[in-house]
């Protein structure tokens, strides 16, 4: 078991305190062995009490030392004493044990050894006295070299008219291996003495001191001085901690020659310690009357160069804002309709006129005095005219002259009250009128307007105002601006197999005859078109219905003549949704779960690619739906009312193939005589090479212009409120958010996700209509 160290006020204490920890240890088999005191009271009192059972064994000397964990006490003098050893532990250095050592080294190390045994000889006090009678003072100093960096605090005690100072507690710590500045470490050493003080205080928390902090570094006290946030991290972080222990104002300047933390930061030679006054009682100044204090002395300038390093670099912004404590501007600002502002105007009017009435007679306010009627005509028009005195900033109310003063026209249509365009009130008003007048449109609200007030540059507020209308621009759709058209896909502009990238789309139905004869029974059948992206040559395969099978089969044929593509286009189906009857078997097909996965599975097999354009968005398949449009107008011409057999149908649609192939590629195109169905069938032709670069410059430079939407718009945002455009009046439509945005690789969005009451949807920008919803 371990020492034990205890104390006490009186040798009756301690008596007690020592017999219950010898009874409470004896219980658990833990007995005492010898005690040792620095009262002779205390030991009698123990010796004359002890028994044989207690096993207490005293000191039979009281003037020997005792080791007490690591120091020498002597119970006599009451001091502790030191008796460091330099038998040190090998191995200490790189050098072999036979190796010699360096003459002036060994001539050092005997010199240390020697003054180093001056130790031996110290003794420092046990107790500080510190008693209720006394005024204690905790004074701290903190000093820094390139070696180390320390702190001292010192016991300041005052007591009838005798001062005595000594040395509380002190701590050093060495310099960092990385080199550091001397401001910083002075830095360093500040903060050291305060978390010395932090321990010092929680450990004294029973007495009240007054405490001072002392350095010789200005730079510190500047640093001190100044709010953490203006340094940089090294320094402001030290700075935070320390103010918070030590604030600003128990920080003093010392000269350096009377620091004693300069001693423990630089070192004192052995045989000096034991007689150094500075280092055991503080400076001398320390013993006198505070007036004898060293002088306080203004910080360093924070302008100078060691001061300005530390400071972080400071962006300085300035922002002129507008700000009025009116109550009719705080009104405008929290309500949008100007006739809750005149009410509420008209009832604080009343309420003051209700309290200058009570004022007048002398009484106190009762139930009696408060009107609780509505408001009447006169006191809203009092409210109104006294705010627009208040907008017009004048004692009475600006009209307009003109020339109507002989006109049958009433008073204020004559002379209508002239408003600022520029003010909340002139917005409101409009707002109010608009709504009024069943949303009247720009000039039949301007003449409303000027049947009582004269809003100056009213025509611009006016269409700003409808302009922000909810319900208006829900009616106002079409002046929606598309975004502007996106760059071609790699696969129209770039000269490949033909049909090696293609689109495919449907039409129908088409009546068909089972069998030609009259009578004969008609069926439906389909058309299924294959559009080259490259070169808008077609390939037409009619089908008899709408199952996976003959799409497959229709697929399978269209591979065989022209080879199998590498790259599928089409829409996805949606685009059908709201359309007429007669295609929602088509639309079906698309979406159908057996036909998407036999039509998967296929495309793996083949190493097909499949890519859909986003719903509700044709314009993104133009290729196949301008090749589809060209199919309808040869075939309804020819056509009319007749029904043909599957035979002669295809047979129709093979001719109209060759007829869409056979068109020139360009309006520039000088070769007209090679059509793209030679080109599709992989005809050899003389003049094969010199088309392929006639194809290259004339046909694919065509397609350089944007023939519409050629302005970028603003791109939608996430949060953004929305119309679904769809088929029906524009007050159907419903309404919804935007959830996500698919910008392209230009950065501008064309297509959206947004989220409805019900359900999420993908759609373009251009069946999207942003709505005006402001923050107010």
């Amino acid at each position: 078991m371990d020492d034990l160290l205890s104390g006490a006020d009186t040798p009756n204490n301690a008596i007690f305190i020592c017999k219950d920890i010898a009874h409470v240890l004896s219980t658990r088999g833990f007995h005492l062995r010898k005690w040792n005191s620095n009262s002779t009271v205390f030991l009698a009192q123990f010796s004359e009490h002890s028994s044989h059972d207690a096993r207490v064994e005293f000191s039979k000397d009281s003037n020997e030392s005792s080791k007490v964990l690591g120091l020498f006490w002597n119970s006599s003098n009451d001091t502790f004493g030191f008796q460091p050893s330099l038998e040190l532990t090998p191995p200490l250095t790189k050098r072999h044990w036979d190796s010699p050592i360096p003459q002036q080294l060994t001539e050092d190390w005997l010199r240390f050894q020697k003054a180093f045994n001056a130790i031996n000889y110290l003794t420092v006090p046990r107790w500080v006295i510190l008693t209720a009678d006394n005024i204690v003072e905790l004074h701290g100093f903190a000093d820094a070299s390139s070696l180390a960096y320390a702190a001292a605090i010192y016991c300041r005690q005052k007591h009838n008219g005798k001062i005595k100072v000594q040395l509380l507690v002190s701590k050093t710590k060495v310099a960092p291996v990385k080199q550091v500045s001397i401001p910083r470490l002075e830095l360093c050493g500040a903060h050291l003495l305060s978390k010395l003080f932090k321990s010092v205080l929680r450990t004294l928390k029973y007495y009240t001191f007054d405490v001072f902090a002392w350095t010789d570094s200005k730079i510190v006290l500047s640093w001190l001085s100044g709010h953490p946030r203006q340094w940089k991290t090294f320094v402001a972080n030290r700075t935070s901690e320390i103010i918070e222990v030590l604030p600003t104002k128990h920080w003093r300047h010392v000269p350096s020659k009377e620091n004693p933390a300069d001693i423990a930061s630089r070192g004192i030679d052995p045989k000096c310690l034991p007689d150094c006054k500075l280092w055991w009682q503080g400076p001398p100044w320390l013993r006198l009357e505070t007036s004898s204090w060293p002088k306080a002395e203004s910080s360093c300038d924070e302008a100078s160069d060691e001061v300005k390093a530390e400071q972080k670099s400071v962006s300085i912004f300035n922002l002129l804002t507008h700000t009025s404590n009116d109550v009719i501007h705080g009104l405008f600002e929290h309500y949008s309709s100007l006739t809750k502002v005149i009410r509420i105007f008209a009832y604080c009017q009343r309420f003051i006129k209700n309290c200058k009435k009570i004022a007048s007679q002398g009484s106190s306010i009762s139930s009696s005095h408060i009107n609780t009627t509505s408001l009447t005509f006169s006191e809203t028009k009092t409210a109104e005219e006294t705010i627009i005195r208040w907008v017009q900033d004048e004692h009475g109310l600006v009209r307009v002259g003109g020339r109507l003063q002989n006109s049958q026209l009433r008073f204020n249509s004559k002379h209508p009250i002239i408003l600022p365009s520029q003010h909340s009130i002139s917005e409101l008003l409009i707002k109010e009128q608009h709504i009024a007048h069943l949303h009247a449109g720009p000039t039949l609200l301007a003449h409303v307007l000027r049947q009582s007030h004269w809003i100056v540059g009213s025509r611009k507020l006016i269409n700003k105002c409808i302009r922000k209308c909810l319900k208006c621009n829900k009616f106002k759709t079409s002046t929606t601006t598309p975004q502007l058209t996106g760059n071609l896909p790699k696969h129209r502009v770039t000269l490949e197999r033909p049909f090696f990238s293609c689109g495919i789309d449907y039409a129908g139905p088409v009546l068909i005859k089972c069998n030609k004869g009259r009578g004969t029974k008609s069926t439906k059948g389909y058309i299924a078109l294959f559009v080259c992206l490259a070169t808008k040559a077609v390939h037409i395969e009619a089908v008899g219905d709408l199952t996976t099978d003959s799409f497959i089969a229709a697929l399978r044929r269209f591979s065989a003549r022209r080879g199998a593509p590498r790259h599928i286009s089409s829409d996805n189906g949606t685009n059908f949704v709201g359309a007429r009857r007669k295609l929602d078997e088509i639309r079906k097909l698309w979406l159908s779960l057996p036909t998407n996965e036999a039509i998967s599975y296929y495309l793996s097999k083949s190493s097909i690619d499949w890519h859909f354009i986003p719903p509700s968005s044709p314009h993104f398949g133009g290729i196949w739906e301008s090749g589809i449009r060209s199919v309808k107008f040869h075939l309804k011409r020819v056509l009319g009312e007749t029904i043909l057999t599957f035979e002669e149908l295809t047979t129709l649609l093979t001719q109209i193939e060759g007829l869409l192939n056979s068109r020139p590629l360009s309006y520039f195109q000088r070769s007209l005589l090679q059509p793209p169905n030679t080109r599709s069938l992989g005809v050899a032709t003389e003049h094969q090479t010199g088309l392929l670069e006639e194809v290259e410059f004339e046909f694919i430079s065509s397609l350089q212009p944007r023939k519409k939407w050629q302005d970028a718009q603003p791109n939608l945002k996430e949060d953004d409120i929305v119309l679904i455009k769809e088929e029906g009046p524009p007050g159907t439509w419903p309404m919804a958010r935007v959830l996500q945005v698919h910008p392209g690789n230009d950065g501008l969005v064309r297509v959206a996700t947004v989220k409805t009451q019900d359900s999420v949807f993908k759609r373009p920008v251009q069946k999207l209509h942003k709505l005006p919803i402001y923050p107010n």
